[in-house]
């Protein structure tokens, strides 16, 4: 059995980019933690000692922009609304929600016939949600799916015509700690609604070369902001 250490990864990254963004103009959101002394942020762990803290464009996604088509609805599948966001859902496949405290709330799709998500997002109610929070936040996630091992990385801004702005990271993740483990490829994007109120990072996933075609991918590209 995979360890669930692979099976929790995108969550975990997702997380920090969330908590990583809120720290843009608003107070981050409280994680429990085994220590009594605060953990240091994503953005304090990038910086160098005794350096100023980066600048929005030092965080500023590089390259062509990935075009994502948004997509309406998907046969067979029905609306799933929560927290202000919408998503389509296969009629076979279970959503599951996790709040993690009143402004930060995970949601992963499963379909029943795999133990890993097809589609993670998680979304942070926020005061102020920027462009600048949004870069952050896709570096944190960067950072911390590097450091378990996901490579091929690219990050690059997003055009994506339900959500005014965004950026995208593609990756290949390996699922286990032996020599040659099996892998899946994944994007992951971390984006804005129109009213500044909200952040969201959602990460869709399939086996190598099948991304693109994916119904993960397709599920992802239904995200919107609720009517």
């Amino acid at each position: 059995m995979r360890s669930t250490k692979f099976r929790s990864l995108f969550t975990l990254a997702l997380v920090a980019g969330l908590v990583s963004g809120c720290t843009e103009g608003s107070e981050a959101p409280v994680v429990e933690s085994s220590t009594s002394e605060a953990p240091a942020s994503p953005l304090e762990e990038l910086a160098e000692p005794d350096e100023p803290t980066p600048t929005r464009y030092e965080f500023a996604p590089s390259g062509e922009s990935l075009v994502i088509e948004a997509v309406e609805s998907i046969a067979g599948t029905e609306p799933y609304e929560s927290d202000g966001i919408s998503i389509q859902v296969p009629k076979s496949m279970r959503v599951e929600r996790t709040e993690l405290d009143e402004h930060l709330t995970v949601f992963a799709i499963f379909d029943p016939e795999r133990e890993r998500a097809l589609v993670t997002f998680t979304v942070s109610d926020r005061e102020k949600a920027t462009d600048a929070a949004v870069d952050q936040a896709s570096v944190a996630f960067e950072t911390k799916i590097g450091a378990a091992g996901a490579h091929s990385m690219s990050r690059v801004p997003a055009t994506w015509s339900t959500w005014p702005y965004a950026v995208a990271t593609r990756l290949t993740l390996p699922l286990g700690d032996d020599a040659n483990p099996p892998e899946v490829e994944a994007i992951s994007v971390a984006l804005r609604n129109a009213k500044g109120g909200t952040y969201v990072s959602v990460t869709a996933e399939a086996a190598p070369g099948e991304l693109q075609e994916s119904l993960a991918f397709e599920i992802l590209r239904t995200l919107r902001p609720a009517a």
